[in-house]
């Protein structure tokens, strides 16, 4: 198990690295900070979060039990988003369809 958790720290502190040359280079070509870059970084933040906490307490069923079931409910809530906002997107696009027929009628 120490060796797991040893190697997810490598890797983790690879992708910091990473991320701090990242924006390094960002800041010296003048780039403003984009989306992308916040969602990787709370990525990196929550890995870690979840490597140290899962260390902590990986003796503990309940734990474990707990997040099982908090995964499960955002897989589901998440899940349900997607659908909804695909049909959001087909009904926009067939708007916007019937707009271009309207107009190569006229």
């Amino acid at each position: 198990m120490e060796t797991i958790i040893i190697i997810s720290i490598i890797c983790l502190t690879i992708i910091v690295l990473a991320g701090c040359l990242l924006s390094y280079f960002r800041i010296k070509s003048k780039q403003q900070p984009s989306v992308v870059s916040y969602i990787f970084w709370g990525s990196v933040i929550l890995s870690i979060s979840i490597a140290i906490y899962s260390h902590y307490f990986y003796d503990n069923e309940k734990v474990l039990d707990f997040f099982s079931l908090a995964s499960a409910i955002i897989s589901i809530i998440l899940a349900i988003i997607t659908i909804v906002y695909s049909f959001y997107t087909n009904s926009r696009s067939n708007g916007q369809i019937e707009i271009l027929n309207q107009s190569a009628r006229l």
